[in-house]
């Protein structure tokens, strides 16, 4: 079933909401543990800076522009947001859990709370940093948009090379982004195994696989952007030819199209004033010329 850009839009929104009440969840855990403290600091600016990456997503995702986003990156971004609720999910219940008192709270952490936090709270940076990258690629397959729409409306070679190279620049960048999170994935999971403990969070292999599928849309996003460069690198195609001149003759032919009224209301257009020096010199040229 395709994803509707505008539906990510609205999960962000009700994930973001979730991040308030885990915050004030947090707060009053704190208040009743000190030593909790540390710890789940980490945790509020986590979430802060996962609040932060969702609005993003929300704005890319509720624009004119969600049109270029292709149906596998919505898909990824859908997966990631749902996955990233799971662990606040997760996170939501444990606090509410323990909500029995000083006493039981500080058992709980003091037993098992400590860990359950930390591995909760590098499966929710994983999922920020992975929805991070997911706004690169959005970024990403817009910068390639836009400049398939320019080319086809200019034959500047050399500024379509150097598009080129920035968006393949920014290509090489997200896949070693991902590639970082691919590798520290696998070291979060050996721990859980080693501690015996086997908490290695589903959402955290469904990430896995989003990361991979990821990896492969950025891979074509730059394999695109190359054949585009080596078109560029060729030269810039001759659209149309330029006015005929007469073997012998001092007459010029001039498309009739091309008219002095068009050619001045042009110069208004780039901002050259109707009546300045630039503009008169202009007129002058175009009479010399035409007449």
């Amino acid at each position: 079933m395709p994803v509707d850009p505008l539906s990510i839009s609205a999960l962000c929104v009700t994930l973001i909401g979730a991040t308030g009440r885990v915050s004030v969840l947090l707060d009053g855990f704190v208040r009743d543990v000190r030593d909790a403290r540390t710890e789940l600091d980490a945790v509020a600016r986590e979430l802060l800076s996962l609040r932060t990456v969702l609005s993003l997503v929300s704005d890319d995702c509720s624009v004119e522009t969600t049109s270029m986003f292709p149906e596998t990156l919505c898909q990824q971004i859908e997966g990631i947001v749902r996955n990233c609720g799971d662990v606040m999910d997760q996170m939501e219940k444990a606090l509410k859990k323990h909500d029995g008192g000083r006493v039981q709270r500080a058992m709980w952490w003091g037993v098992t709370g400590k860990e359950d936090m930390r591995k909760l709270r590098g499966s929710l940076i994983a999922h920020n940093s992975a929805l991070g990258i997911a706004l690169d690629l959005m970024a990403l397959t817009l910068s390639t948009a836009i400049k398939a729409d320019t080319t086809e409306i200019r034959n500047d070679a050399a500024q379509i090379k150097n598009d080129t190279t920035d968006i393949k620049h920014d290509t090489a960048q997200i896949l070693a982004e991902i590639a970082r999170l691919q590798a520290q994935l696998p070291r979060e999971k050996a721990n859980a195994l080693n501690q015996g403990s086997g908490d290695y969070s589903g959402s955290d292999t469904m990430l896995e696989r989003y990361l991979n599928d990821m990896t492969s849309y950025a891979e074509t996003v730059g394999v695109g952007t190359a054949e585009e460069d080596s078109v560029a690198a060729e030269g810039p195609s001759v659209a149309a030819e330029g006015p005929s001149v007469g073997a012998g003759s001092a007459s010029i032919e001039v498309e009739a199209d091309y008219t002095m009224a068009e050619t001045l209301e042009g110069l208004e257009f780039c901002g050259i004033p109707h009546g300045s020096l630039w503009h008169q010199r202009s007129k002058e040229g175009l009479n010399n010329t035409l007449f």
